[in-house]
């Protein structure tokens, strides 16, 4: 079951596969699926999902085995007419059993940064460009605290790096799964936020959704971008 913005909770029915087959025609190596979602049982929403596999999922050389992304958008098919532009991302996984969480020690998780931004550009518009970068989390369960950054790129043409956004305000309970914080740029935080859980049978991945805003460097124009993280232990 799945709920988005601005529709009804659904069950969401694969219709199409992402990946390869082979000679006897099945499928294989498949990285993601398209699904529609079901409005009750036969009526069908205007959305469409698709979802990355976890082992898609890459960070550096490893790939996940609970946790992953998607996205959602209008479902053309419906009506047959051009997408609204609604559409969205979000992350997904198995979410760990609080009774597992860690609670001494301390570890480091490496992820990816996959979202959106809404750039307000010099003469007036509103357009959506794609944001990729990495993070990475640093926990001591024992304490209870949390550091760490992320290193957003924002893409319109091309990639521009936005330089480090540190964890700030960050809140991390000892035997909790779930986690928080804001950002700083250049040590001035700025009005943000992220949030995320851990996932895996021993907390080994975990998934986080933020927002922040930016600015294009050697420029004043900029807007919001929000997004989600993924990532493994180290």
């Amino acid at each position: 079951m799945i709920t988005l913005p601005g529709l009804r909770e659904g069950a969401i029915i694969p219709v199409n596969l992402n990946g390869s087959l082979d000679a006897n025609g099945q499928w294989q190596n498949i990285y993601s699926s398209q699904s529609i979602v079901l409005d009750g049982d036969s009526g069908r929403q205007d959305a469409l999902v698709t979802l990355q596999w976890p082992s898609a999922a890459v960070i550096g050389d490893e790939t996940l085995s609970y946790t992953s992304y998607g996205y959602w958008g209008d479902d053309i098919n419906i009506d047959g007419q051009a997408s609204s532009g609604t559409a969205g991302i979000f992350a997904y996984g198995q979410a760990t059993d609080p009774a597992r969480i860690p609670t001494s020690g301390t570890a480091t998780f490496d992820g990816v940064v996959v979202g959106s931004s809404g750039n307000a550009y010099a003469g007036g518009g509103l357009y959506l460009d794609y944001v990729t970068g990495t993070a990475q989390f640093r926990f001591d369960f024992g304490a209870g605290t949390l550091a760490g950054e992320m290193n957003p790129s924002v893409c319109p043409w091309e990639c521009y790096s936005l330089g480090t956004y540190q964890f700030v305000q960050t809140v991390l309970g000892v035997g909790s799964n779930s986690f928080s914080g804001s950002f700083a740029i250049d040590g001035v935080e700025v009005p943000s936020w992220f949030e995320g859980n851990f996932n895996g049978p021993d907390a080994s991945e975990l998934m986080a959704r933020w927002k922040a805003p930016f600015t294009y460097p050697s420029t004043t124009e900029g807007g919001q971008m929000a997004g989600i993280i993924v990532a493994k232990k180290k």
